[in-house]
């Protein structure tokens, strides 16, 4: 479901936004033509990818957007500031981040021989460069 919060006038937006109020979840997004996530076929300016939390926002930094090689979607990159949770609440994760111009440059290489490909031999082919990434 893409549902674009910069339609603030269209009812599914507007049902989308008040149950995550009515959960406890708020999107961290800024909603504004300067944040877009995706530009449409048409060319319209989306927020379409949204970054959302069940904790208090004041624990994170702004969200940077970038443009990917790979995507019509900009990548979504933010942090968390640890010490405004309770430690209680805090679990491990390993962060990673993808160099996309990097997968793109080895799947370049992979597919220069190859006609066509197939969205499953595609899959296959960038789960055996991933390792290869630094």
């Amino acid at each position: 479901m893409n549902l674009d919060l910069l339609s603030k006038n269209k009812q599914k937006v507007i049902d989308y936004k008040n149950v995550l109020k009515s959960n406890n979840i708020s999107i961290i997004n800024k909603i504004n033509k300067q944040s877009i996530t995706r530009i449409n076929r048409k060319g319209e300016d989306t927020i379409i990818d949204h970054v959302l939390t069940n904790r208090n926002q004041n624990g994170f930094s702004e969200i940077i957007l970038k443009d990917t090689p790979l995507s019509d979607h900009k990548s979504i990159e933010f942090e968390m500031n640890v010490k405004s949770m309770k430690k209680s609440l805090i679990k491990k994760y390993k962060q990673t981040k993808t160099d996309y111009n990097k997968l793109k440059e080895l799947l370049d290489m992979e597919l220069k021989e190859k006609s066509t490909t197939s969205f499953k031999e595609l899959q296959e082919i960038i789960i055996k460069l991933l390792p290869r990434l630094p």
